[in-house]
């Protein structure tokens, strides 16, 4: 059965806000008793205090996102900066470098094509987020992942970053949106076969 009254909660609350009103106006004629109407009262009061604190935390959320997101950006240049000093540094010893979770020297460089990457999968969060993770096949771990991105509109994939994680945050993302990824293997001047797209529709 279709329902006769809105389903978005701004417009329901219009319109039950004229339904009470119109009711407690004619409530002898519709045969409704003060209960009733108090009751009515007190659920409109109920679903507008809800709604506003939906919306309040709305906003507290998207500016709490915002500032993380901010701190973030701060933290991965200084983490880029001060390791692309590190990695330059060839007299550091290799254990300390993967101690501080940062691909070992490679003394002996790969000429091999890097393995397709496999199992990509994403996943869209409530706070504008896509989370993408996937398999690395047996790729070295200094192997770099390019990940693209292509909107419905777009005709041709787009990169969003180069990393050597197989796992990603794609961030700034809007509901409602189809996005479609894909994952390129790099290693060197050497470029790999792209794994699977995948896509999915945020909100």
């Amino acid at each position: 059965m279709s329902n006769f009254f809105p389903g978005n909660v701004d417009e329901l609350i219009g319109w039950f806000r004229n339904y009470v009103t119109v009711a407690t106006v004619n409530m002898a004629t519709l045969k409704l008793s003060q209960e009733e109407i108090d009751a009515l009262t007190a659920n409109l009061a109920a679903l507008e205090t809800a709604q506003t604190k939906v919306i309040s935390n709305k906003a507290i959320a998207k500016q709490s996102t915002e500032q993380r997101d901010n701190v973030k950006k701060s933290c991965i240049i200084d983490i880029r900066d001060t390791s692309k000093l590190i990695q330059a540094n060839k007299n550091i010893p290799s254990d300390l470098i993967e101690a501080l979770g940062l691909p070992k020297h490679d003394t002996t460089p790969s000429h091999e094509m890097p393995n397709q990457p496999t199992r990509l999968q994403v996943e869209g969060l409530d706070v504008d987020v896509n989370i993408l993770d996937w398999d690395r096949n047996n790729n070295k771990q200094s192997t770099q992942y390019i990940i693209e991105a292509k909107y419905l509109a777009d005709e041709q994939f787009v990169v969003i970053d180069t990393v050597t994680a197989t796992k990603y945050q794609h961030n700034g993302q809007k509901a409602g949106v189809a996005v479609y990824y894909r994952i390129t293997p790099r290693r060197g001047r050497l470029v790999g076969i792209p794994s699977e797209t995948v896509g999915i529709y945020t909100g």
